[in-house]
Formats: C-alpha cells, sequence, structure tokens
C-alpha cells in the first residue's frame, strides 16, 4: 500500500515536471524571461486600436512598414553625371589680342580774342494785347502819355511776360512783350517810352518809340544797379542809371558805384560811359551823357589818384608805422593811436577796470557819423591788426571808408561825417 503512495507520488511528480518544462519552452519562445509580465499581443493587421478606458487589454495595431532596399553602386560626382566620359572635362581660353586704334589727326581753331558774356536786358517783341485787357480783367500797373497815345504796362495772369501796350482814345492799338518783370513801369518822353522793371534785383529796361498807332522796340540793352530814367527829349534824349565796380575788390554791398548813360546812334540805344565812382554816396543825377569808363578801378570821387587802386576790406587794419590801427568793432569804427602829441581826457575808470598799461586815445565812429573819443582804450583793440596798409590806399566795409594817407588816417561813414586822426592831430567833419 505504501508502495502504490509512493507510485502515485512519483507520477504525479512527474507530471508536474513535464508541466513546467512546457512552460519554460513556451517562454522561450516568446523570448521572455522567466517571472516578466507577459505582454499584449501584437496583431499585425488593419484592426482598430482599442480604447484604452476599456479594462481588458485589447490588441495595439502597428502599421507595417516596407524593409527597403541597399545598394553598393557609387553615386556620380556632378561632373561625371553631367558628362558621357568618366574624366572631367577640357576646357580652353581663347586668345586674348589688344584692341587696334586708329589715330585721327584734329584740327583745332584758335580765337584771337575772348569777351567776357554780359547780361542782356531782354528783347521786346510784337503782340497782340492780352486776352485779360481787352476784356477788362487785368489792370494795367502803370501809364505815361506820349505824342502818339498813352503807353501802358501790364503783368497778364499766369504768363511769363510783362506787355506794354498802345491804347489810342482808349482803344488798344498796339502790343509788345516782354520777359516777365517785377513792379513794371513806363515814362515818356516825346515820341520815346521807356519800359522798366526788376529781375533778381537787377533793373532791365527797354526803349519804345511811339508813332502811326504803332510801338516800335530801339534796338539794345538797358541793365542798371538802380532805377532808370529818361533825361532830356529829341536828339538829346538819354536814358540815365547806376553802374556798380566790383573790380576794386570788395563785396557788391561796399562796392564804389557811379552814373551811367545811353543815348540814341544810328537807330540803336547804346551806353556813352559811366561818371566817376563814389563810396557810400549814391552818384549826382545826371543831365548830359557820361564819358568815363565803366570798368576797371577808375579814381574815386573825393580821393586822391591813389584810390585807383584794389581797396583793402575794413576788417582790421595798421599803418606802416603800427601808431595807428582800426578796426570795426560791435557795428562801429573803432581807431587808436599808440602815440600822440596832444592831450586827451583822463581815463576816471579805476585801474582793476582798465590798466593803466592799456589806456590810450580811442575814436568810435558811428554809422551815423557821430564821433566819440576817450583816453580808457580798455580792450577794445589788445592786439591790434596785423594786416598792414600801404600809404594812399583806401580799406572800406561795413558803410565806412578809410583814406591811409602818411600824414594820417581819414574815415567817415556813409553822412560824410567822420574823423582825421594823426600823432599831432586829431579833429572831426
Amino acid at each position: 500500500m505504501q508502495s502504490a503512495r509512493r507510485g502515485r507520488f512519483r507520477a504525479a511528480l512527474v507530471s508536474a515536471m513535464a508541466a513546467a518544462s512546457v512552460l519554460i519552452a513556451g517562454c522561450s519562445v516568446l523570448g521572455l524571461s522567466e517571472g516578466a509580465p507577459s505582454d499584449v499581443p501584437i496583431v499585425t493587421s488593419a484592426a482598430p486600436v482599442a480604447d484604452p478606458s476599456e479594462p481588458s487589454q485589447a490588441p495595439v495595431t502597428v502599421p507595417t512598414l516596407g524593409t527597403g532596399s541597399t545598394t553598393s553602386r557609387a553615386t556620380p560626382t556632378p561632373w561625371q553625371d553631367l558628362t558621357s566620359s568618366s574624366v572631367p572635362p577640357r576646357t580652353s581660353e581663347p586668345p586674348i589680342t589688344a584692341p587696334t586704334t586708329t589715330r585721327t589727326t584734329l584740327t583745332f581753331k584758335t580765337f584771337a580774342s575772348a569777351t567776357k558774356p554780359t547780361i542782356a536786358a531782354p528783347s521786346l517783341s510784337a503782340t497782340p494785347p492780352p486776352d485779360c485787357y481787352t476784356k477788362g480783367t487785368c489792370r494795367a500797373l502803370d501809364s505815361a502819355s506820349a505824342s502818339g497815345g498813352t503807353v501802358l504796362v501790364v503783368n497778364p495772369p499766369g504768363g511769363d511776360a510783362s506787355v506794354a501796350i498802345l491804347a489810342v482814345s482808349g482803344k488798344a492799338k498796339d502790343a509788345l512783350s516782354l520777359a516777365r518783370l517785377g513792379s513794371p513801369s513806363v515814362s515818356c518822353s516825346g515820341s520815346h517810352c521807356l519800359v522798366q522793371g526788376t529781375n533778381s534785383g537787377v533793373h532791365f529796361g527797354a526803349l519804345v518809340a511811339v508813332g502811326s498807332s504803332r510801338l516800335k522796340a530801339v534796338p539794345g540793352s538797358l541793365v542798371s544797379d538802380g532805377t532808370l530814367r529818361l533825361v532830356g527829349s529829341g536828339s538829346n534824349l538819354l536814358v540815365a542809371g547806376t553802374q556798380t565796380f566790383t573790380a576794386y575788390g570788395l563785396p557788391v554791398t561796399d562796392a564804389p558805384v557811379a552814373a551811367r548813360t545811353w543815348a540814341i546812334s544810328g537807330g540803336k540805344l547804346g551806353s556813352t560811359g559811366c561818371s566817376a565812382p563814389r563810396l557810400y554816396t549814391k552818384p549826382p543825377a545826371v543831365t548830359t551823357a557820361q564819358r568815363g569808363t565803366c570798368s576797371g578801378t577808375p579814381q574815386i570821387a573825393g580821393y586822391g589818384s591813389a584810390s585807383a587802386h584794389k581797396i583793402l576790406p575794413l576788417g582790421g587794419f595798421a599803418t606802416p608805422s603800427g601808431n595807428i590801427a582800426c578796426a570795426l568793432v560791435s557795428g562801429k569804427l573803432a581807431c587808436t593811436v599808440k602815440h600822440h602829441d596832444y592831450k586827451i581826457a583822463t581815463c576816471t575808470k579805476p585801474e582793476k577796470e582798465i590798466p593803466v598799461a592799456l589806456r590810450g586815445l580811442r575814436v568810435l565812429l558811428a554809422s551815423s557819423g557821430g564821433v566819440f573819443h576817450d583816453g580808457c582804450l580798455g580792450y577794445t583793440l589788445i592786439g591790434s591788426p596785423a594786416t598792414k596798409i600801404s600809404y594812399n590806399r583806401l580799406a572800406a566795409g561795413g558803410g565806412f571808408v578809410c583814406e591811409v594817407q602818411q600824414s594820417g588816417v581819414t574815415c567817415s561813414a556813409r553822412s560824410g561825417h567822420g574823423f582825421t586822426l594823426s600823432r599831432s592831430t586829431f579833429k572831426t567833419h
């Protein structure tokens, strides 16, 4: 009986070992180690993925991927792929030859002389009266009576010309156009009328003959730095204006100015000449033809022959001896003298304000012509101007002019008032 129990136990043991052997074999086939939890079965099909919220573990679908392929063939380089040969292509450069040149003989003409261009006044040309005048929509800016009717001048709106119109008994008979001028005006003497106006600050004019209900331009240009006017009549008719001389080396605002006249000769209008130029004073109103030169540096009226030279700009100067120095200071002309033989008023300012070593005669000339002087030189002209001026020369600027002579320096304002300063003299004029 005990043998029977032993047999049954051995059979059960064998059966248990066989079952364990089967389980181990199954784990070996799945590639899982003993004791690891079992994975969710994987199904390689297109079945949908189970909802993860479900309590049971549903199979997961994994898309099937292609295995692809490989090759050992070499990839061609770009130049091999583009050519039919395994050898790199050869390149060659065409020979470069120098360009050929053809020499040509050039002939230049020479000019015997060259003339400086001049500014000519705009010429008059015949034109019908402007519509605005015939319709009464533009008024005459100026008018004057001539022996053959009334000459008017208008500036039509939007136009590029000023127009002179001849009216007889209130009706327009003829017209002449002139390049557009600012503030045009007209004046007449006998059978001639002067039409003028400004352009860029310069006065331009044209002389017009009136006769037989017609206007006729007299050839010739009129250019002036001031207002033009008619002088005389008939065969003695003149046009008078002004001429600025810039050859002295001064800016236009300080340059000398002369009177200039024009007259009719051979049916044409031409310049007769200029008067002597003047500094800071208007030239006199002339009534006769002027004959002087209208260019260069002629002698300046009111000064000696040495005035026909370049003029020193009056920034500051010192006489050749160094005893007198002058300069423009705050719109006034200030001059000092180091050594003098006359007494001057004693300076009453304290030493700390005006050191004794810096005191001396100081003369101030205002633009109005007023003269002031004292003995308190102070710092007005410390380091007096180093620019030396020769004797018998002029210095001008800012409305002041000084004539430097060996006998002394005479300075004046535009009004003509001023002073004379030397070692032995101080006087006003």
